[in-house]
């Protein structure tokens, strides 16, 4: 056996391992029950539920640099029948930066244990829920494209969430989600160490293995997050960057973020001021870049929740 499938064969054993030690024993609720233990479709429409949001944002800024707007719509919709579930997620854009795309798109099904959430998703979508709090999109997405997220396109994903971890792997990036002869296999966990602290990392399994590693502090309404992307690659970089919200200023809340990145020969700053009345937020940004010479910009923005 060669190493690639020792790995597969050593995850697959360690998932059989968590079931068996995490998963309740006996009763009805057991997802492996047959015959007379098994599911009644009766019952479980009788426990069904659904649930559906939709949010979205209307967003322009203007810097020295560059100029954006964007729209961005959010929804997700999941019907519940006991402990079975199934549904999909979106995130679709229209944006001067990207065109028309949909960076979130996926399908799951899963099915909750007392103790154990396991999911299959099929789609696009992001590996880690840790990213650079901003209230700038512009600079929200230039993050994303630094590797923010750790996201997969074209994957298929099976994912084992307990209340204190998060482990899934699965395949991504090839020309469909059925084909495995391309695109790369990965895995990652995610872990809440305390209240305050969450830490996140996984690896890419491609012709070179490749990697994210991600923490996030939260203490009362001040965030420090610091991520890792494209690890062991030519693009590797690094974002640490604070991030305070809720600070009182009469009728309005105001927001500050502070971040410094660096990667490849290119280093830089970024701050963000902005103050939220309702739905809408005005802000403005500064920052510099260096790479042989330092580059100064500034700009104003806003943003409309709906």
């Amino acid at each position: 056996m060669n190493k690639k499938n020792l790995f597969y064969a050593i995850v697959a054993i360690a998932i059989l391992v968590v079931i068996a030690v995490i998963a309740p024993k006996g009763g009805d609720n057991n997802m492996f029950t047959a015959g007379d233990g098994g599911f009644n479709l009766k019952e479980l429409n009788e426990k069904s539920k659904t649930e559906t949001s939709l949010s979205g944002s209307v967003s322009a800024n203007a810097t020295t640099e560059q100029q954006l707007f964007q729209v961005a719509l959010v929804g997700a919709h999941t019907r519940y029948y006991d402990r079975f579930y199934i549904g999909g997620n979106m995130v679709g854009c229209i944006s001067t930066e990207f065109g028309v795309c949909t960076p979130v798109l996926y399908a799951k099904a899963g099915y909750n244990w007392d103790n154990l959430n396991l999911e299959y998703r099929m789609g696009n979508f992001k590996r880690s829920t840790i990213v650079t709090p901003m209230i700038d999109p512009q600079y929200s997405n230039y993050c994303i494209i630094m590797g923010e997220g750790a996201g997969v396109s074209n994957a298929m994903q099976l994912g084992l969430t307990h209340k204190y971890f998060t482990f899934g792997f699965g395949h991504q990036g090839g020309s469909s989600f059925y084909r495995f002869n391309d695109g790369n296999w990965y895995a990652y966990t995610e872990v809440p160490v305390c209240k305050w602290l969450r830490l996140t990392g996984g690896a890419d399994f491609g012709q070179f293995v490749s990697g994210f590693a991600a923490a996030k502090v939260v203490a009362g309404n001040n965030h420090i997050t610091v991520t890792g992307n494209k690890l062991g690659t030519e693009n590797s970089n690094v974002i640490l960057s604070y991030a305070r919200n809720n600070i009182a200023v009469g009728d309005g809340m105001l927001s500050v973020s502070a971040s410094a990145w660096a990667k490849r020969a290119v280093q830089g700053i970024h701050l963000v001021t902005g103050l939220t009345k309702g739905k809408a937020t005005l802000f403005a940004e500064a920052g510099l870049k260096y790479s042989n010479v330092l580059s100064p910009y500034a700009g104003l923005g806003g943003s409309f929740m709906f």
